[in-house]
């Protein structure tokens, strides 16, 4: 199914939020602590993890392929890689 341009624009609008990503907008969106590890948070979506590794002077999450690493550093982005995981539930 192809989205027209209204709903996509729509379902952009949706999730654009420049908004630095934080530790605590981590765990509104589901991230948790990973026991034994300091500073580290995860997410399972459908087999994929995400995660974030804290110290650092800015937050972002990883997700990790056999040979790349992406790296998302907005809350509108991950809500939109979180969206695109969950597929059609």
């Amino acid at each position: 199914m192809t989205l027209g341009l209204t709903e996509q624009g729509k379902f952009y609008e949706k999730y654009n939020d420049p908004s630095p990503l934080t530790e605590e907008t981590l765990k509104e969106l589901g991230f948790e602590k990973s026991f034994g590890t300091v500073n580290r948070y995860e997410l399972t979506i459908n087999g994929v993890e995400l995660y974030y590794y804290g110290g650092g002077t800015k937050v972002e999450v990883d997700i990790h392929f056999v040979e790349s690493t992406y790296s998302y550093k907005t809350i509108g982005s991950v809500k939109m890689l979180i969206e695109a995981l969950k597929g059609d539930e």
